[in-house]
C-alpha cells in the first residue's frame, strides 16, 4: 500500500508541475522550441 500511495502522490506532483510548466510555457510564446521539447519528453 505504501508502494501505490506513494507512486500516486508523485505521479499526482509530476502532473501538477507539468500543468504548471506548461501554462507558464504557453503565457511565454515567443519559447516554441521550449514547449515542443517537454511536449515531446513527456
Amino acid at each position: 500500500l505504501e508502494r501505490i500511495i506513494g507512486v500516486d502522490i508523485s505521479v499526482k506532483a509530476l502532473a501538477r508541475a507539468a500543468k504548471t510548466l506548461h501554462s507558464k510555457l504557453s503565457t511565454n510564446s515567443t519559447n516554441p522550441v521550449q514547449s515542443s521539447g517537454l511536449k515531446s519528453a513527456l
